[in-house]
C-alpha cells in the first residue's frame, strides 16, 4: 500500500465525461492499493496521512496537519 499526497489549488474527478467530485485548495491522496493489503496496514497508512505536516514551517497558523484537531 502506497500514498502520494499532493496540495492542489482545485482537483476534480471524471467519469464517463461527467464531474463526480471537485475540491479547491486542498490536498489530494493518490492511493495505491494490492489485495495483500490489510485492514492494518489501511489503518496505519489512514492515520500517517491524517497527520502528515505539508504545509509552510515558516508562517506559524500553516504549522498544521491535515486534520484539525
Amino acid at each position: 500500500m502506497k500514498a502520494l499526497i499532493q496540495r492542489v489549488i482545485s482537483s476534480s474527478v471524471t467519469v464517463e465525461h461527467q464531474i463526480i467530485g471537485s475540491i479547491q485548495h486542498g490536498l489530494v491522496v493518490f492511493l495505491g492499493v494490492e489485495r495483500s493489503d490489510d485492514k492494518l496496514q489501511a489503518e496505519t497508512l489512514a492515520k500517517r496521512i491524517i497527520n502528515y505536516r505539508v504545509f509552510n514551517e515558516e508562517l506559524a497558523q500553516l504549522k498544521l496537519s491535515a486534520v484539525l484537531k
